[in-house]
């Protein structure tokens, strides 16, 4: 069973995007929060990461990339199996060269998340 970890500040995009998943697959567990500074504090009460977030980019309080620079600081025992992929309305090349200088995302996905989406993701 996998769980995911949806990271984006708006509400509605969150709750489409559990849909979405648990359409793909209903055994999935999804957990959302709506800021990276909520999803360092849902991490650092955790032994057990999820295996994949979906981070989006533009946030108040503490931005996709912010998040990643403070992912990067966890164990690798705890960082090694979580796939990271960023799920935004940007597609600035600036965007996407930046997301590649993090060695744990692995897609970086245009807005909306769809089921070929997931079906990319969960081929690993």
């Amino acid at each position: 069973m996998k769980n995911v970890l949806l990271i984006d500040d708006d509400e509605v995009t969150n709750y489409l995007n559990k849909l979405i998943i648990l359409k793909f697959n209903k055994d999935i567990i999804v957990e959302e929060v709506t800021s990276g500074l909520d999803g360092i504090d849902l991490l650092n009460h955790r032994n057990i990461f999820p295996d994949i977030i979906f981070l989006d980019i533009n946030m108040p309080v503490m931005n996709g990339f912010e998040f990643m620079t403070e992912f990067q600081k966890y164990p690798d025992n705890l960082k090694e199996n979580v796939q990271v992929n960023i799920l935004s309305s940007s597609t600035h090349p600036k965007d996407i060269e930046k997301a590649t200088s993090f060695s744990q995302i692995k897609n970086f996905f245009e807005k909306p998340l769809s089921l070929k989406h997931l079906q990319k993701i969960f081929e690993f």
